[in-house]
């Protein structure tokens, strides 16, 4: 079961997590949890984040590499994790500090190694390829496309060229980031989300739903766990439920729920095979039925509906 396509996960700190019963470490499992089902039926996992030490991008990674270790997960020709790494995350990170962290060269005792299981996708400024995708393998790099070698000293030459073009506006980054997922990923899976305080011209989890609505795509929102995530069930008419008002809003943010709003008519069309698996989700909140319905999801697109996932 391999080459079924990619599921994007979104997930950022909410600002009413503990209000709903949760604390950080509930997303983490959520994470693991949905990734890992993923994973083992047959798809990849996009996520698009940065590399602080205590994020989120790094909680999977790691996850991931030790299921990996452990023989969790079938073994595939392609990476199974796909990092969309957006301009602003990457830019400023010293070059040593990049092959480190491709080719496994700071590894802590116990730690599974992360570099075979992940392809990078590093975001270009504009005005040439939108994005170079590399991969390592047995300490080496190469293009994900064609599996070509590329040196690293090539790569850095690469990345260097984009850190010494002029600065490329932030939100704009991001955007051409999450439309590039958005029309790679054939679900996208939400849960959390800030309502304040993004880096992006939109709250993040809401312009990755727009992307994802916009290239055809379907958008899977977790609303028990709050945040903006919440707002896109409710939005998207998969959760009946009362608006939590927030205390502050970031720039566009009723601007952006009105037009997913006006698109929830379209996500409903597109999602119509699924949407009844959608509508029972969006309201859950423990992992182990969230995962359960995510497989009906990810069965029923693939195209081979299992018969304990039938009614």
């Amino acid at each position: 079961m391999t080459g079924r396509g990619i599921v994007a996960i979104s997930v950022s700190d909410g600002p009413d997590l503990q209000t709903f019963g949760f604390l950080p470490q509930h997303l983490r499992r959520l994470l693991a949890a949905v990734a890992g089902s993923t994973l083992r039926a047959g798809w990849r996992v996009g996520y698009g984040g940065d590399l602080r030490t205590d994020g989120f991008t790094r909680s999977l990674l790691a996850d991931m590499a030790a299921g990996y270790a452990r023989g969790m997960f079938e073994q595939r020709p392609e990476a199974p994790i796909v990092h969309f790494f957006a301009l602003p995350s990457w830019r400023d990170m010293g070059p040593t500090a990049i092959l480190n962290h491709l080719l496994d060269k700071e590894l802590k005792p116990g730690e599974a190694p992360i570099a075979p299981i992940i392809e990078t996708r590093f975001f270009l400024p504009k005005g040439g390829e939108p994005f170079i995708a590399v991969v390592a393998q047995d300490g080496r790099l190469r293009r994900a496309e064609g599996a070509t070698p590329i040196e690293e000293a090539q790569l850095l030459e690469i990345l260097g060229h984009a850190q010494r073009q002029e600065m490329v506006d932030p939100a704009a980054a991001l955007t051409a980031m999450r439309q590039a997922m958005g029309a790679a990923c054939r679900l996208r899976v939400q849960f959390s989300g800030r309502v304040d305080g993004y880096a992006g011209a939109l709250p993040g989890i809401f312009e990755e739903a727009i992307e994802q609505i916009r290239s055809k795509g379907i958008v899977l929102p977790l609303g028990a766990y709050g945040g903006a995530a919440r707002e896109v069930a409710i939005a998207l008419g998969l959760l009946r439920a009362e608006r939590v008002r927030y205390p502050s809003y970031g720039r566009r943010y009723e601007e952006a729920y009105a037009q997913l709003e006006s698109m929830a008519g379209v996500h409903e069309e597109t999602a119509a095979p699924v949407w009844r698996e959608l509508v029972e989700t969006a309201g859950l909140a423990a992992p182990h039925h969230i995962v359960f319905h995510l497989n009906a999801v990810l069965a029923k697109l693939a195209g081979d509906e299992p018969e304990r996932y039938q009614r």
